[in-house]
């Protein structure tokens, strides 16, 4: 990089003199120059810029193959070119680097989907972790590299990343929020923060006089100007993101992933913000030291270890050193071995400098480690907002919330099953299909309705309550899902019955035959949602529409029923969660999770079928919504007008067919009375033939190697109506024949 040409003229001189001593050269083919204008530049400006620029010309010197001589050639200027994966361009943003980063990404998608992932015989988990490694990786590069977190773009990558999850949910309509939320996927923003600090954090750590050391300085200098844009709004790009610095991104990451100082082990270090900005990142981060028994305890103590203190290491007689996280309790999983690990052993030999501030696998591990703790944190306050936004009583997604409190990949995307675990996902986001979810929103001639008037079809006719996943899981009285109820209440109590015993710390087995444990079990629920929303369930005397207006079950906050959806959850969570760790095992305390998540998966399944074969009887009105209130069944188009409509329809395609077969039978008859025309000439053709033959007699057998013409017994009239020769024989001559030895037989 250089302000002038002369500068960027001198350097390309030195780097071919260097790799011509080194036995190489520069490929001018590959090697372009860009020019960089202000910021406030017009593209006319910088047109015409280039056009000097092109003019004057950067030039290489080139060895000619003999080795003898040389050449001078020009290097191309261009608008834009790819830097490690990065789209540059002369503009002072990122726009096209995103550009570039989501149409391979989509590419790879497209790729995939028409390959036929979504059908593909595998678990959801094992789709996302494809996806994520083939098509989300390629918006990885882009952030970590450029620190470019717009709105905008971080928009279009969101709506990547739902594709990609209706794709893994098999392309039904969803939530978008809660499909993040059942995946435990990050939102775009908070990634892309936590790759920007990743690769920061290797650029402090990196030799003195490493090429990334010095750019971490030009950042350094940079922040100060940032600082200056402080005071001077105008410098900042508040508004525009797309042109700030890396370093105010930068800025903006450390803040965000900043704890505060009421954060345990993190009380007496200094911030991220000073820390990162001085190139010492790992004092903020992660914890040197080693562990030593206690004598009192006789537990393993973590001893801690500042820089330069290695008179105190060589005191202790500590040989190694060890890096961990400063969040106490983390761990991350080796995939190359299989294990988690909390805790990375230092390089040999090395110094307690060079572990606090060497870049190496442990001080990476451990920096990364930390950084997905606060990203976690992070992300889990945002969801923390949509799912109190959801409590609402007025929003949709309210039934949603009671079985999630955070957001993690669930452990029903790990079944086999993949079909059944998305009917399961469709009734925990509650999208099964039924009314209460189907009638949201108006559809076609059907208006919206309010929960309490949203029918089951499934109930009697005069007694029917609202259809909500909970009332079609537990309380229908329609006989198909009483059966299919029955049948999996008996195998969730045989597992149950069954399974191993949690021990003294761990939870005691559900009651399956409480409502509330059996509907916990049924949505395979993990962890304790909200239920502020829920209003009390209605008293025995209450009418009809009362009930109707009131939940079916009671869950209310603080209540009995809150308290078993805990220890339910608590129950589930304990046995999915050693079913995930070791997928592979299929016998031990796996097989509890693993059957656990097969019925319930099964289960959600089956009752839809069976709800859909239930409303589909004839006589429930489901097709004409007969359960309707009155006054929106009074709205509708008159079914009269309708039926008119249909018999019109119905008249003028009977009119088409009609048409079409009398135009059918016209063309038959014209091809009669060709076939007509036909036997007739072939008539007078043989009478033509009797007529000859009876005139003069032809000679007995076939006339062989002449043409008709040259057969001299036969007439003219002849030979001019019915003349065919083939292969040297005279059909003619033949008939005549026939006809002789006819004749000369008859009496």
């Amino acid at each position: 990089m250089a302000r002038e040409h002369d500068l960027m003229q001198a350097a390309i001189d030195r780097l071919t003199a260097k790799l011509e001593s080194l036995g190489l050269f520069l490929n001018v083919g590959k090697t372009k120059v860009m020019v960089v204008p202000p910021l406030s530049w017009s593209e006319a400006q910088y047109n015409e810029l280039k056009k000097r620029t092109d003019e004057i010309g950067f030039w290489v010197t080139v060895r000619d193959d003999d080795g003898v001589g040389s050449s001078r050639k020009k290097i191309a200027v261009v608008d834009e070119f790819d830097y490690l994966g990065v789209r540059l361009w002369w503009r002072w943003d990122y726009t096209k680097a995103w550009q570039h980063a989501r149409a391979r990404a989509w590419k790879a998608y497209f790729i995939l989907s028409d390959g036929g992932l979504g059908s593909a015989n595998m678990s959801m988990a094992t789709m996302l972790q494809t996806l994520r490694s083939l098509v989300l990786c390629h918006l990885d590069i882009v952030a970590q590299l450029t620190g470019s977190i717009c709105p905008e773009e971080m928009k279009a990558n969101a709506e990547l990343e739902e594709a990609v999850l209706r794709l893994i949910a098999g392309n039904g309509l969803y939530c978008d929020q809660a499909l993040r939320m059942e995946a435990g996927l990050w939102d775009p923003e908070t990634r892309a923060q936590m790759l920007l600090l990743r690769f920061a954090c290797k650029l402090a750590a990196s030799e003195l006089d490493s090429l990334p050391r010095r750019v971490m300085g030009m950042v350094h200098r940079t922040l100060e100007y940032s600082t200056e844009a402080r005071r001077r709004p105008q410098w900042a790009y508040a508004n525009q993101p797309q042109y700030q610095t890396w370093s105010q991104s930068l800025l903006v990451a450390v803040r965000a992933f900043e704890v505060s100082a009421d954060c345990g082990s993190l009380a007496s270090r200094e911030s991220l913000e000073q820390t990162m900005f001085e190139a010492r990142p790992s004092e903020n981060l992660v914890s040197v030291g080693w562990y030593q028994l206690d004598e009192v305890s006789d537990q393993l103590v973590w001893q801690s270890v500042s820089r330069g203190q290695d008179a105190l290491r060589a005191q202790r007689g500590v040989p190694d050193l060890w890096i961990r996280s400063v969040h106490v309790g983390a761990s991350a999983k080796n995939y190359a071995t299989g294990r988690m690990e909390h805790v990375w052993e230092a390089p040999l030999g090395g110094t307690t400098e060079e572990a606090w501030m060497r870049w190496s696998p442990a001080l990476r591990s451990a920096e990364h480690l930390s950084l997905r703790e606060r990203g976690n944190a992070l992300r889990q306050r945002k969801v923390s907002a949509q799912l109190n936004e959801w409590s609402n009583a007025a929003r949709e997604m309210r039934d949603y919330v009671q079985w999630k409190p955070a957001s993690y990949l669930e452990p029903y995307w790990f079944s086999d099953n993949v079909q059944a675990a998305r009917f399961l996902l469709r009734a925990r986001v509650d999208q099964w299909g039924n009314e209460a979810s189907y009638r949201r929103r108006p559809h076609g001639d059907l208006e919206r309705l309010e929960t309490w008037q949203r029918a089951c079809y499934g109930c009697d006719r005069e007694r029917w309550m609202p259809e909500t996943v909970e009332h079609v899981f537990v309380y229908c009285a329609n006989l198909r899902l009483r059966a299919e109820r029955d049948r999996t209440r008996a195998e969730l109590a045989h597992l149950i019955e069954f399974a191993p015993s949690c021990g003294v710390r761990g939870p005691p087995k559900p009651d399956i035959s409480n409502d509330v444990a059996y509907l916990t079990l049924l949505q395979c629920c993990t962890g304790v949602g909200r239920f502020g929303h829920r209003l009390p369930v209605s008293s025995s005397d209450a009418s009809l529409d009362e009930r109707r207006c009131c939940p079916e079950m009671d869950i209310a906050p603080g209540g009995a029923g809150a308290a078993i959806v805990a220890e339910v959850a608590r129950w589930v969570r304990w046995w999915t969660e050693r079913w995930t760790r070791d997928l592979a095992n299929e016998r031990g305390e796996a097989a509890t999770g693993r059957d656990l998540v097969r019925i319930v998966c099964a289960h959600a399944q089956r009752m839809h079928q069976a709800r859909q074969r239930a409303a589909n009887i004839k006589g429930t009105g489901f097709n004409d919504r007969a359960r309707d209130p009155a006054d929106v069944r009074a709205r509708r188009p008159d079914e009269r007008k309708k039926r008119k409509a249909a018999i019109v329809r119905a008249a003028v395609i009977a009119a088409a067919q009609k048409q079409a077969e009398q135009a059918l039978r016209a063309q038959c008859r014209k091809s009669a009375a060709a076939e007509r025309v036909a036997l007739r000439r072939a008539a007078a053709v043989a009478r033509a033939v009797d007529q000859a033959v009876l005139a003069k007699p032809a000679r007995r057998g076939p006339v062989r190697g002449a043409s008709c013409r040259g057969i001299r017994d036969a007439p003219e009239s002849c030979t001019q109506v019915a003349c065919a020769c083939e292969r040297g024989r005279c059909e003619i001559a033949q008939c005549c024949s026939a006809r002789s030895e006819r004749e000369a037989a008859s009496p």
